[in-house]
């Protein structure tokens, strides 16, 4: 009833936030919005969200306004942002305009009977300090259906092969790798 957003306690002192201006959220209730901040307070304050995965406003104006290049999105450290990133800039379109080079495929079925397809590929991220080509594995998430990239190690001759490349991820060998079990 009056009108709190927030409140943080401490043994002598509480921070209280009144409500938000506004308060966005996408289909399945989760901060979101790619038009506007998804939260914005009276004092101008903003938090920005897309897809319930938090990014500061100067990254969040780089993905929605397509400002942001492709090697720039495989290049962010935090999985969640890169993987929101991917999606919004297209994963056609990263491959397209990195010119990757595509070097093994497999498709999976899972047990609920859904294939799900896999690729190794490489790509010259014109990185002076190593020559060497960046690898990646794309992935699918057996529940959600979220692709992402996975970057492998270039030098190690397993991540040549997608179930190879995603054992590494789990930092075991193709043989020792059950990708149900790990699922």
């Amino acid at each position: 009833k009056a009108g709190i957003y927030d409140l943080i306690l401490f043994d002598k002192v509480a921070f209280v936030s009144s409500m938000p201006e506004y308060v966005k959220r996408d289909e399945n209730k989760k901060l979101h919005s790619v038009e506007t901040s998804a939260i914005k307070f009276r004092d101008t304050f903003e938090l920005f969200y897309i897809n319930g995965i938090k990014f500061d406003s100067e990254l969040w104006k780089k993905i929605t306004s397509k400002k942001i290049t492709a090697s720039e999105i495989l290049q962010l450290e935090n999985a969640e942002q890169k993987t929101v990133a991917i999606r919004f800039y297209g994963y056609e379109n990263i491959l397209k305009d990195l010119k990757c080079k595509v070097i093994d495929k497999t498709s999976v079925v899972t047990p609920k009977g859904d294939v799900k397809n896999y690729e190794v590929i490489e790509v010259d991220l014109k990185d002076d300090m190593d020559r060497t080509p960046a690898r990646f594995v794309k992935v699918e998430c057996w529940t959600t259906s979220k692709k992402t990239l996975l970057r492998v190690d270039p030098r190690d001759n397993q991540t040549k092969d997608c179930i190879g490349a995603i054992a590494w991820t789990a930092s075991m060998t193709k043989e020792q790798y059950q990708m149900q079990v790990e699922t």
